[in-house]
């Protein structure tokens, strides 16, 4: 097809009105997505990050009115920054989003129903969700790459029977257990975005960010992984990028067609605006994934450390073999939560798990020989313990101290990791039989 001809096609697609169901559907479409996707970019960007206070002062009214007129349910939000995006406030706030985007895109009918198409508005909300998804995708790719977000398993996923990991946690300990494979979903991911940020790859960007977000977004489904609300969107706006494009991609692999571009992303008349534009973008996805690298690779760096084992460091995962108070053992019949099982040592906080399975959360103030600590229970209780410590090897921890001002002794020993035949069966070309325990 000669260049003429096709710049002909490119002219009359972009000119040809849209039927009046694409134009209220855009619409609604175009309200929804900017509800679910602003203050983004701005509020990733320094400076710019303030245009997101007043606007999400907005947002928690409305969801506050929604949650309370429309559900009646009093708002929560002191669980905002738990990391989990599945909250019952963000699945209200998501339905006040599609519920308020059907009043905008009505009135947006009314005082616009003349116009005809809105390419422009097609355009910019396609660049907009691209930029979304290719930092979305660049941001999950770091986390890979330099694993952070599935770190080396420790003492405590080692020390864990199958029964009592929750689905999330199963899911955490199979991408944990082989750091290769964790790396190569992140390159795959990093891929995607990588690719959909370019617009001679776009569409095979978009290809391939649809199908890393059916798998993110099956796995979140299937081990109850709280992030269902950005994988669905993710993967929805995969598809919108490539809807424009189902027609040419249906051709070309299953009719055998000639492919036909058309020039989706062209906001400005003139080439060198357009070109400034798309500058402007990759300079923000690459500060985006440097800042997601940054960010993985400390978090790495911590996890690698609270694996490590280093004369006369404590931290990490411990068993108690024994916990005497006045010299002696805690009944059966004492209260579960009392009856200390194990223990977490993360740099300034302890956690201590009951017999029940719950994990209380204490602050600890180390004293200056290094040995001896205090620690202050994270509740109204405020409960207070004094232990001096003693590691007479890297796998043993005796503590003596009081509790409540009770004398308490415990005696606490690592989970054998290393000889986990997890972590050392390695790599076999040749198997004889299976290998399946």
């Amino acid at each position: 097809m000669s260049e003429g001809r096709e710049t002909t096609i490119n002219s009359q697609a972009e000119s040809r009105p849209w039927p009046l169901w694409q134009r209220c559907l855009f619409r609604y479409w175009f309200c929804y997505i900017f509800l679910y996707l602003f203050p983004f970019p701005f509020s990733a960007i320094p400076g710019l990050h303030l245009i997101a206070i007043p606007w999400d002062m907005f947002v928690r009214a409305l969801v506050n009115g929604s949650a309370a007129y429309c559900f009646h349910v009093t708002p929560d939000w002191s669980h905002a920054g738990s990391g989990s995006g599945d909250q019952l406030i963000r699945w209200i706030e998501l339905a006040t989003y599609a519920g308020f985007a059907l009043p905008l895109a009505t009135v947006w009918s009314i005082l616009d129903r003349r116009r005809r198409q809105y390419r422009f508005l097609f355009t910019l909300l396609r660049i907009w969700s691209l930029t979304f998804v290719a930092a979305n995708m660049l941001s999950y790719g770091a986390a890979k790459i330099i694993p952070s977000q599935f770190p080396p398993l420790h003492d405590q996923d080692l020390s864990q029977t199958v029964a009592t990991k929750s689905p999330m946690g199963i899911l955490w300990t199979f991408m944990s257990t082989s750091q290769p494979y964790t790396i190569f979903a992140g390159l795959a991911e990093f891929a995607a975005g990588l690719l959909l940020a370019v617009p001679v790859t776009r569409v095979l960007g978009a290809l391939l960010c649809f199908a890393v977000a059916t798998q993110i977004f099956m796995l979140n489904m299937c081990y109850d992984v709280p992030v269902k609300i950005l994988s669905g969107h993710l993967l929805m706006l995969s598809f919108f990028l490539l809807l424009p494009d189902v027609k040419n991609l249906f051709g070309l692999f299953c009719l055998r067609k000639i492919a036909v571009a058309f020039p989706q992303f062209e906001l400005f008349q003139k080439s060198k605006i357009n070109l400034i534009f798309w500058i402007c973008i990759w300079l923000f996805l690459a500060y985006y994934a440097a800042f997601g690298f940054i960010g993985s690779y400390k978090g790495w760096k911590s996890s690698a450390a609270a694996v490590s084992r280093k004369p006369g460091d404590y931290s990490g995962y411990w068993l108690i073999s024994s916990c005497l108070f006045d010299g002696k053992e805690l009944p059966s019949t004492a209260p579960a939560s009392q009856r200390w099982c194990s223990m977490w040592v993360y740099k300034d906080r302890i956690a201590v798990c009951g017999a029940d399975g719950q994990w209380k959360s204490y602050a600890i103030q180390k004293e200056p020989n290094g040995t001896d600590f205090l620690m202050i229970a994270r509740d109204r209780t405020a409960q207070r313990a004094f232990f001096r410590g003693v590691m007479p090897d890297l796998d043993s921890w005796n503590l003596s101290g009081d509790v409540a001002n009770t004398p308490c002794e415990i005696h606490l020993r690592r989970p054998l990791g290393g000889d986990s035949l997890l972590l050392n069966r390695g790599f076999h070309w040749v198997n004889e039989v299976p290998y399946n325990r």
